[in-house]
């Protein structure tokens, strides 16, 4: 039962696979041809039939060189590489392949990190001249995915030499060479690039971020250059220079090409992480609340923008910046787990500043975020600052919502002590909080002197 399961699930999957390759238009001109097709292949019940059936398509010459790489590519599509390759043997030694069948061919290979068979398949085509731009295109991209610099160089020149490459050819081989620190390659194949006008917004854009990744700020500059003589700067261009700039200590160039998003109007959430990730770098945590406060006014904030921001802002100890920032990222969803709470917690507790470990114990408790840990951090920093109602409080809240554990009767036993209570044993502790405790609802708490309550998010404000 089971073995005939598999052979109908088998099936299936051929014929979903057939289904999927004869969905040509009828006005297309091979329309006719595959219906025939279908007709013929649709009696195969096996992947080895129907390699035999196409066989004898292609003797009848209903079955062209489309039709193959059609298939070959849907097999591609439904991760069925080997019998890609099957196909691709089966039509080559009836000679039946062209550039796309071996571009695809190659592709695969390089996908799946064979770049000897890659290798072979370049070669047989070229030495069938059946190799186009894509065929070298593909060819690079192989080698750069299976770190083989030396092979994507000689593809780049096939392809230069035979007057095939294009803006993607140049692209690739630049992005290639400046991740392998090759700059030298690079820088050739950007000028073949601009000599040949076979570029677009992306060789500009590759450049400045692979030569800012190694340093090489005179070729950010002038790749920056280009782009703007040959009007194709885009939004891309900005964000690679702000943050090449950044990271190589420049930034007069990184605010320029703010700046100029910023007057254009067409700031997106690159533009604003990458300025506060090249303002803070560079110690200007002024610019950085400046770009935060316009990405909040654009809507444009995200978590990877708060982090970087709370972390900045934790290293000069600036509470009320930190409380900002922490609001802000509380209203705007950003804090998903009981941790952040509880740091801010224990940080605004430690550092004096009850008022805002209140505060984000309230937000803790208002987000749903139920955790022992924000009652235990509550009770022992308001303990230690002798604030022995709002440790009690916290205490009912753990035992009211059962998730109280001996850690949280430990903080509190000190508690009691410290404010000279009977030290009854451990085991009374709950005995004895439980008849004081009547509320049955979590109890918000409120400092009578600052009274502060979750709000909107609010811009950062600094002192000149």
């Amino acid at each position: 039962m089971m073995r005939s399961k598999n052979t109908h699930h088998k099936k299936l999957e051929l014929g979903k696979l057939l289904d999927a390759l004869i969905k040509i238009p009828i006005s297309d001109p091979l329309g006719n041809e595959s219906l025939y097709l279908k007709e013929q292949l649709m009696k195969s019940k096996t992947f080895d039939t129907l390699l035999k059936n196409l066989l004898s398509c292609i003797e009848h010459k209903v079955c062209n060189i489309h039709i193959i790489n059609i298939l070959i590519n849907k097999l591609v599509f439904f991760k069925q590489e080997k019998k890609a390759d099957q196909l691709f043997h089966f039509v080559s030694k009836v000679q039946i392949t062209d550039e796309h069948t071996y571009s695809s061919m190659i592709r695969i290979a390089g996908n799946r990190g064979d770049i000897e068979y890659a290798k072979k398949i370049y070669n047989e085509a070229l030495t069938l001249e059946k190799a186009n731009v894509v065929t070298h295109t593909n060819m690079i991209q192989c080698c750069g995915q299976n770190d083989c610099l030396d092979l994507a160089l000689i593809a780049y020149e096939n392809a230069v030499t035979t007057h095939s490459a294009n803006d993607f050819t140049h692209n690739t081989i630049i992005d290639l060479a400046g991740k392998n620190a090759q700059m030298d390659i690079a820088v050739y194949a950007y000028n073949n690039a601009i000599d040949t006008k076979t570029y677009n917004a992306f060789t500009h854009n590759t450049m400045i971020n692979i030569a800012g990744k190694n340093g090489r700020m005179d070729l950010v500059r002038s790749a920056y250059l280009n782009a703007h003589l040959t009007q194709a700067a885009d939004i891309i261009t900005y964000n690679s220079m702000i943050d090449s700039a950044g990271r190589n200590g420049s930034l007069d160039l990184a605010i320029s090409a703010y700046s100029q998003v910023m007057k254009l109007g067409i700031a997106d959430v690159y533009s604003y992480t990458s300025m506060t990730a090249t303002a803070i770098k560079n110690n200007k945590l002024n610019l950085a609340m400046k770009t935060y406060n316009e990405a909040l006014v654009a809507n444009q904030l995200t978590p990877f923008i708060h982090r970087m921001m709370m972390d900045a802002v934790t290293q000069i100890n600036s509470f009320e910046l930190m409380f900002v920032l922490y609001n802000n990222a509380t209203n705007l969803g950003f804090i998903k787990d009981a941790t952040t709470h509880i740091n801010m917690i224990k940080l605004f507790g430690d550092n004096n500043r009850m008022d805002l470990a209140l505060f984000a114990y309230n937000n803790a408790l208002l987000s749903g975020l139920i955790d022992i840990g924000i009652f235990n951090t509550m009770i022992q920093v308001s303990g230690s600052k002798g604030l022995f109602q709002v440790a009690l409080n916290s205490f009912y809240n753990a035992l009211n919502l059962k998730i109280d554990n001996n850690d949280t009767y430990k903080q509190m036993a000190d508690i009691f002590l410290q404010n000279k209570i009977t030290p009854y044993p451990l085991e009374t502790y709950r005995q004895y909080a439980m008849s004081l405790f009547n509320s049955k609802a979590i109890v918000p708490i409120n400092d009578s002197k600052n009274d502060l309550k979750p709000t909107t998010h609010s811009r950062l404000k600094f002192n000149k």
